[in-house]
């Protein structure tokens, strides 16, 4: 340093004072050296004079020292005295050390620092530094094509190039890489061209080191040695590595040097890595998800032991520089594991839910599948700016987007002359066998005879979909929305749906043979004529449903609500109704042979022809039931129509005409026979009718059948899962709660209401409830409300007595 703030001469010796942190104050611009160059420290002879005005001996902490130099703008502005005399002080040890290693790295290579024997190894050395320089040149313009590569070909892979699975088309081989291989080995070998280049770099800051030092020990001059420099290759790097910080200029030309050098080598490789990671997240693919966050790891040890640790000539004197190093790196790989998420995985499942994790994915995942705690739908409403998050950690697909070809799939489904195939196994169009597409938002998107067998579909939007024949079997929907989606003649069987929402779905004749659907939402579903053989239907929510001609046997019903269902033709027999509420429902020519209706609930039900149980005490509740040849019109004035012989042909007609040609739609129409006026005897059909009678007349008490009622529904929702089977639990609690079959208890035996209320609630300390651990706070609040208006009435009864 030279001029009016140069260091005085000889070696500054800080006193104990300054290096504790002892500041300045009332130095406004001018130099901390004093007015004659010299240095003026508190607690010298020379500056007693000054301290009143210029100093202040106050102690502080040690951040003046510790804070990296690039960051001291965040110092208290009277702190900034201190680390510019420790930096200035720094600066001038340094330059003693800098000569002292010098001469010892001379010795150590040459076994001596004389000037005559040294001079003539100037050319070699010179020339191994600019033939190194020359082969790391090579390899980082090739590192810099494969990441420009990398970046472009990662960001032009799109939702649906990842939902087809298509593969990424190599340019020079002009081939296609599965997506992925590619996602796997491109930023595998990116990492080793990575660690390849920082290994050269790592030679070729020896062979500059040696060139530095031989230089600086035999030019004693600034000016000379900047002549020797000028003989170096060009190399950005090497440039940065051997530029002396000795004045202004030069610390700002080495500080861009040092820029290009950081972006390239630090900033380029780590963002590469962090975004192929975020761009691949909707794929959902758990082992190259963890892959990525490994190799990651694996770029900032070599950063950090490579580069960071190894920099010649930047040294800081200062411990913060080190710790920011790693702390940053430790902060990145969390931020990778942690927040950079996909749902379901296990980081999303046992991670903590951070606030800067719902800024880059955003909150809006499903928490249905993993906890079965939320109610299905979410991903229906609007979506907020704050709920998106910066990056997609799901599929997202548009109502553009094209998932089968249409004239490939009309020549699949038609013959030559254009008739359509009958009674023939189609192959599916498209295959998405055990894929994973949690939370996805598949709506409104064309999907007919794609196959989703076994697929993982938690937490989907498939709102409007049509998925006309395809099959899914096996897939986990829990939680999903299909509402309003087309389903005729789509194979469900075993999938589960738990929980899920299907509201107004059309389902005419699909198959969902031992389909998990506990606590599952189907207001108004259409599902005529499908065969829900052996069904997990505990808690579910079927307000409204038209089932006409459709096959529930052995179906599991405990704790349902099919109030105003349409059930004419229906097979129920061996269903599990147990506490079940069938007010109102249309159950016309139902049959009903060995079903278990004990604690169900059968007010104003239509019961004309319906096959009577056993001959066995009445244990459900009925009461103002019509045995009369009549049915409601599934229109929205619900007309009554007569069962007469054209009537009935028109009805059948209408309620099978959306399943698809095929044997359900035969055996929907035979079911539905029983209806025509000549289809039983007159002795069956005034023997049906007595039954019935008998039965209302004979109906336990509606205390005796509240007790039934809530031994039964409180039995469905405390039913826990076993190690390998059922896993209806909570969403058969979260049923019962909000689909109205508590309501129906209040309204008969407000105390029985109350104590079912409480177990589900776990309140009630001798019955614990286990299937209704982690129910969600809308069944809660809602089995609060019913504690609530229990608590009222049976208040208000007290006092009327």
């Amino acid at each position: 340093m030279h001029g009016r703030h140069a260091m005085p001469t000889g070696r500054l010796r800080l006193s104990r004072q300054v290096t504790l942190g002892y500041v300045c104050r009332g130095w406004r611009g001018r130099s901390p050296w004093g007015d004659h160059g010299r240095p003026t420290f508190p607690g010298r002879a020379n500056s007693v004079k000054h301290r009143s005005r210029d100093w202040d001996v106050r102690p502080i902490s040690l951040r003046a020292l510790l804070l990296p130099k690039g960051l001291s703008f965040l110092l208290p502005k009277e702190e900034h005295c201190v680390a510019d005399l420790f930096d200035a002080h720094r600066r001038a040890r340094e330059r003693e050390r800098t000569g002292e290693i010098d001469r010892a790295a001379i010795v150590g290579a040459f076994g001596t620092d004389d000037p005559e024997a040294i001079s003539p190894q100037v050319p070699t050395v010179e020339k191994a530094v600019n033939e190194a320089a020359s082969r790391v040149r090579a390899t980082w313009l090739t590192y810099i094509l494969f990441w420009t590569y990398l970046v472009i070909s990662t960001g032009s892979v799109t939702h649906l190039q990842m939902f087809l699975d298509e593969g990424v088309k190599l340019p020079v081989l002009d081939v296609d890489l599965p997506l992925t291989g590619f996602f796997f080995v491109a930023p595998t070998l990116f990492v080793v061209m990575h660690a390849y280049l920082l290994v050269q770099l790592w030679e070729l800051r020896e062979r500059a080191d040696g060139w530095r030092h031989l230089t600086r020990h035999l030019m004693r001059s600034d000016g000379g040695y900047h002549q020797m420099r000028q003989m170096l290759d060009p190399y950005v790097v090497l440039q940065a590595i051997t530029l002396p910080a000795q004045s202004r200029k030069d610390r700002r030309y080495r500080n861009i040097l040092a820029a290009i050098v950081w972006l390239t080598l630090v900033a380029a490789p780590v963002s590469l890595l962090v975004f192929m990671q975020i761009r691949f997240l909707p794929y959902q693919s758990e082992p190259i998800t963890w892959a990525h966050r490994g190799l990651l790891a694996v770029d900032l040890t070599l950063l950090l032991m490579l580069w960071a640790g190894g920099r010649s000539g930047k040294r800081s004197g200062r411990p913060g520089g080190k710790i920011a190093a790693w702390g940053s790196s430790l902060a990145l790989v969390g931020l990778s594991v942690f927040c950079l998420v996909f749902p379901g995985e296990w980081a999303d499942r046992t991670g903590p839910r951070w606030a800067v994790r719902q800024a880059l994915v955003g909150d809006w995942d499903q928490t249905t599948f993993r906890h079965g705690a939320e109610e299905p739908g979410r991903l229906d409403d609007p979506l907020k700016w704050w709920q998106a998050g910066l990056f997609s950690n799901r599929i997202m697909l548009t109502v553009d987007d094209r998932v089968v070809d249409r004239d490939e799939l009309w020549k699949l489904e038609h013959r030559e002359n254009g008739k359509p195939r009958e009674g023939v196994a189609l192959e599916p169009v498209r295959s998405f066998r055990n894929r994973i597409f949690r939370s996805s938002h598949l709506a409104q998107i064309d999907m007919r005879r794609v196959s989703f067998e076994a697929a993982q579909l938690q937490g989907a939007s498939l709102f409007g979909a049509r998925l006309q024949g395809a099959s899914l079997i096996g897939a986990q929907l829990q939680g999903a929305s299909l509402l309003g989606a087309q389903l005729q003649g789509t194979s469900l069987d075993g999938a589960q749906l738990q929980g899920a929402s299907l509201f107004g779905v059309r389902l005419q004749g699909a198959s969902l043979i031992g389909a998990q659907l506990q606590g599952a939402s189907l207001l108004g579903a259409q599902l005529q004529g499908t065969s829900l053989l052996g069904a997990q239907l505990q808690g579910a929510s079927l307000f409204g449903v038209r089932l006409q001609g459709a096959s529930l046997d052995g179906a599991q019903l405990q704790g349902a609500s099919l109030d105003g269902a349409r059930l004419q033709g229906t097979s129920l027999d061996r269903a599990q109704l147990q506490g079940t509420s069938l007010d109102g429902a249309q159950l016309q020519g139902t049959s009903l042979d060995g079903a278990q209706l004990q604690g169900a609930s059968l007010a104003n039900a239509y019961l004309w022809r319906t096959v009577p149980l056993e001959e066995r005490g009445v244990a459900f509740r009925l009461a103002k039931s019509a045995v009369a040849p009549v049915t409601l019109s599934d229109s929205f004035s619900e007309e009554t129509v007569v069962l007469d012989g054209p009537a009935v042909t028109k009805l059948i007609g209408q309620w099978t005409a959306g399943i698809p040609d095929g044997e359900r739609k035969v055996d929907a129409q035979k079911r539905l026979s029983i209806l025509s006026p000549n289809a039983l005897t007159p002795d069956r059909d005034e023997r049906i009718v007595a039954y019935w009678t008998a039965a209302e007349a004979n109906a336990p008490s509606d205390f005796a059948w509240a007790a039934m009622n809530a031994e039964a529904i409180i039995a469905a929702a405390c039913r826990a899962n076993g190690p390998t089977n059922y896993f209806g639990a909570p969403h058969a609690a979260n049923g019962i709660a909000t689909n109205g079959v508590l309501d129906g208890l209040l309204s008969i035996d407000a105390k029985r209401a109350r104590s079912a209320a409480l177990v589900l609630l776990g309140r009630d300390l001798g019955k614990p409830c286990p299937g209704a651990e982690g129910i969600s706070d809308k069944a809660k609040a809602r089995l609060e409300d019913i504690l609530a208006h229990a608590d009222a009435t049976l208040s208000k009864s007290t006092a009327t007595q």
